[in-house]
């Protein structure tokens, strides 16, 4: 009666799109080759897979998912979707703007300035804090009212290449 041999594999996952990785399989030093393969739409998730080469010369192919990658909109949008159900009833500006998904949106820096004057445009807000802490500028004139104020940071934003 035969009875199969169980390899323990450990695996560690790739930091690179390939390369080559050695691991320990029973005492020996195999080579692990590693390929990911990233979908142009990120639609689907990526998918890793790693081929093995035992002891007994099998080669034993895993594949799995890795999550998708989140780009600097779909994180503003969870953001701003978040700020605004928590902070829809506040009155004070002090606490809308000092609500954690606020101020994760200005820790994105420069890459949020045309997210944020995207949604100027479309659905005005207040978020001339926001512009005002990644820019360390403020083209509005002093006393401006909300649509000033909004122009005048659509106008800047145009001319500084962050609209069309």
């Amino acid at each position: 009666m035969s009875r199969k041999r169980q390899h323990s594999h450990r695996l560690v996952r790739p930091e690179n799109k390939n390369y080559l990785r050695r691991v320990r399989l029973r005492s020996r030093t195999v080579p692990v080759v590693w390929s990911i393969t990233t979908p142009k739409d990120y639609s689907a998730p990526d998918i890793a897979s790693a081929s093995v080469v035992d002891s007994d010369n099998r080669t034993l192919r895993v594949e799995y998912a890795v999550p998708q990658r989140r780009t600097p909109e779909k994180i503003f949008r969870e953001l701003l979707q978040k700020w605004r159900k928590e902070t829809w009833f506040v009155s004070s500006m002090k606490k809308r703007v000092s609500h954690p998904a606020y101020l994760n949106i200005i820790g994105m820096g420069p890459a949020g300035i045309p997210l944020i004057l995207q949604e100027l445009q479309h659905t005005p807000d207040h978020w001339f804090w926001a512009l005002q802490a990644i820019t360390r500028k403020d083209p509005a004139p002093p006393n401006a009212t909300f649509d000033q104020m909004r122009d005048a940071w659509l106008a800047w934003g145009k001319h500084n290449g962050y609209l069309r």
